[in-house]
């Protein structure tokens, strides 16, 4: 099992993460560049970041293994 933080947007996000969590990996933060994602990942549970605050302090306090970026504009 991976720790995997993801960065970016749209659907194809949303899927690789769905994937990632059907395969038993565990998804340590999500920092998405559109806040109305940012808004429906928090109630998913996951732990969010929009696009309001900076990617680099994000990625840095969340341990992970693996950095997914899709769709990334950032």
């Amino acid at each position: 099992m991976l720790k995997i933080l993801f960065v970016g947007e749209g659907l194809v996000l949303a899927g690789a993460i769905e994937i990632a969590q059907s395969r038993g990996h565990d998804v340590v933060g999500v920092f998405c560049t559109s806040a109305s994602e940012a808004a429906v990942m928090a109630r998913t549970g996951l732990t969010v970041a929009g696009p309001s605050g900076k990617v680099a302090p994000f990625v840095a306090s969340t341990p992970c293994d693996a950095i997914i970026s899709i769709d990334n504009g950032r």
